[in-house]
């Protein structure tokens, strides 16, 4: 039968335990930092295109734009949306929007997000809405062309303003370069 000794009569144990914890930790740490040296060497080398003096930076599956400290996040970057024929060139500008409700009306769920994810710092609030003179199944409120108002549809490629209306149209798989070309023109990025 073993001797039960206390910790004051056996500090070579306690002290054994604390220097094995304190090399574990050390350890950890110095793994942390070369991991993280590494994943940010790797951003360096990332793809980046500078398009009319703004720059965007490849991030995964995404373009990255830093404009007076406000982040934006596309799914294509301006090079990409250039085909996108039918654009009116005169839409509205992001002023246009400041602090006032806009409203969306988007069976495309992805699109829809685009638009909120790059407008929703600059205007009141976003709200879904319905089409004047279209049946809905959600319960949102019938909004008309008086008010900011974007409208996102399949159909030909094409960005198109009527009063305060903006009507955003694409195919399934063009959908997003049409919006993300609609976001690049109110941010002033294409004029």
């Amino acid at each position: 039968m073993r001797k039960i000794i206390s910790k004051k009569k056996n500090p070579n144990k306690l002290n054994k335990n604390q220097l094995i914890v304190g090399l574990a930790l050390v350890f950890l740490m110095l793994i942390s930092i070369a991991g993280f040296g590494f994943n940010n060497s790797g951003q360096e080398n990332s793809e980046k295109i500078i398009y009319n003096g703004f720059e965007f930076q490849k991030n995964d599956d995404y373009w990255v734009l830093q404009i007076e400290g406000n982040v934006f996040v596309f799914k294509n970057n301006p090079e990409q949306t250039e085909e996108i024929v039918n654009s009116e060139k005169n839409l509205e500008k992001i002023n246009n929007y400041l602090n006032k409700p806009l409203y969306i009306y988007s069976k495309d769920a992805l699109a829809k997000q685009e638009i909120i994810n790059s407008v929703s710092r600059f205007v009141l609030r976003t709200s879904n809405a319905c089409p004047e003179g279209k049946v809905c199944e959600e319960d949102w409120p019938v909004k008309n062309c008086s008010n900011n108002f974007i409208i996102i549809s399949y159909g030909d490629e094409k960005i198109s303003q009527q009063e305060g209306c903006v009507f955003i149209q694409g195919s399934e798989e063009n959908l997003l370069k049409v919006v993300d070309e609609f976001i690049f023109n109110v941010l002033g990025i294409k004029e």
